[in-house]
């Protein structure tokens, strides 16, 4: 449905922001390795109040959802 604000549908702004995944299953193994990777290094680089600001974040964002 278009409406006067946006002249693309809800699909045509959906196709536009997904994309298809073309790798083949050797691509996407060493694409999951490298993230993998990319992830431990990043959270090497973490400080501990880093780390204790997101625990608490978590705990604050678990307790408004049961709420």
């Amino acid at each position: 449905m278009k409406s006067a604000k946006n002249k693309f549908t809800l699909a045509e702004l959906a196709d536009s922001v997904v994309s298809e995944n073309r790798l083949t299953p050797e691509e996407r193994k060493l694409a999951d390795i490298e993230l993998a990777e990319a992830r431990r290094k990043n959270k090497e680089r973490t400080t501990e109040d880093q780390q204790m600001h997101a625990k608490v974040l978590q705990l604050r964002f678990l307790k408004e959802d049961s709420v």
